[in-house]
């Protein structure tokens, strides 16, 4: 079998050679960028964490401290209204004077 055909058979093509660059390099701060050199893509490694957009540790650990406080405050909650249910019972809905003639059907109060 010929290695090309059709419109390529008479071509001339050079021994194909393996190049490293240019190539895509990711940042750290995840912006991909092309770079052309072994140099650009170490200054690209060697750039420092962003720190943008990120909170200090003093926010972090206050973020954190409300956290809990409020997962706390709700577990607390939950156990109040558990406990004030099995108290109280099954409570019934109350409805109040309805005005309509469809609306009274519907809710089973007589016409007055």
């Amino acid at each position: 079998m010929r290695p090309y055909q059709g419109i390529y058979e008479r071509m001339a093509f050079p021994p194909y050679r393996f190049s490293e660059f240019p190539k895509y390099v990711t940042r750290k701060n995840g912006e991909r960028v092309i770079v052309k050199s072994r140099k650009e893509e170490i200054e690209i490694e060697l750039e420092p964490e962003p720190t943008e957009g990120k909170a200090p540790d003093k926010v972090l650990a206050e973020r954190d401290e409300l956290a809990k406080r409020l997962a706390e405050a709700e577990a607390a909650l939950v156990q109040e209204r558990t406990k004030n249910a099995l108290a109280v019972g099954a409570i019934e809905p109350q409805v109040g004077k309805v005005e309509t003639e469809t609306a009274k059907a519907a809710f089973g109060q007589k016409s007055a």
